[in-house]
Formats: structure tokens, C-alpha cells, sequence
């Protein structure tokens, strides 16, 4: 389907669950990235802030607009995401809109029952 921020991951797949609001996204990462030179070159773990950009950029695509977080309530990194050419991730959005510009975001990564990642968080649309 898409890939974000220099081919460091694809969205292979999406899935609305019961409404507009609760999306899950299918995503793959590119084991040959040049970040993971970085961290680590021995042994490959996608790094937080990356998994907290790829919800920024999925909620920004979802809603077409550019969104910034302003504020998070957690953010815990259940279990390190080790890149490979096999494993497809799920990525699960819920959004409650609080105003005309900001939205509050609950996002798991998981692979079946096994979770790598919670978030809940507020977003804010960008000005233009």
C-alpha cells in the first residue's frame, strides 16, 4: 500500500473494526533500513520514537491532515520490535475527537495476543 519515512516501514493492509474511528494497519519493517546500523548493528530493535512517528504519520494520513502530539498520557514499550522480512505487525488506532483540532489517540502494536506497544495520547492538527 504505503510506505513511510524512507522506506523504513510499508502499510501492507488496513481493517476498519466497527466504526471510522477504530482502524488497524497492517505494517512490515524493512530489516535493511540504515537506522538500524545505529541501533543496533549486532541486534536490530525498531526504536521507540519511531513507533511513535509511524502513529503520527498514520493518524495524519487517516485524517488528511498534518497532527502533531501535544500530549501523552502513557506510552509504554511492552516488548523490543525486532525487524524482519516476515513479521506483520498490527497497528490499532482508536481516536475520540475532543475539538476541532485535537484528538485523543489509543494505539496498541501487537501481533495476535502478544503486545509490543500501548499509547494513549492527544494530537493536535497543525497549522498550515
Amino acid at each position: 500500500m504505503t510506505s513511510g519515512k524512507d522506506n523504513f516501514y510499508k502499510i501492507t493492509g488496513m481493517d476498519i473494526i466497527d466504526d471510522p474511528n477504530n482502524v488497524n494497519l497492517l505494517i512490515k519493517f524493512n530489516p535493511e533500513h540504515n537506522v538500524f546500523r545505529g541501533h543496533f548493528p549486532d541486534q536490530p530493535v525498531v526504536p521507540g520514537v519511531c513507533l511513535i512517528e509511524i502513529i503520527t504519520d498514520c493518524l495524519s494520513g487517516l485524517s488528511r491532515m498534518p497532527c502533531m502530539l501535544v500530549e501523552s498520557d502513557y506510552i509504554k514499550f511492552l516488548k523490543p520490535i525486532i525487524p524482519n522480512t516476515t513479521d506483520t505487525y498490527t497497528l490499532n488506532i482508536a481516536l475520540h475527537k475532543l475539538s476541532v483540532d485535537e484528538v485523543s489517540v489509543e494505539a496498541i502494536i501487537n501481533i495476535y495476543s502478544t503486545k509490543y506497544l500501548k499509547f494513549k495520547g492527544i494530537f493536535s492538527r497543525l497549522s498550515a
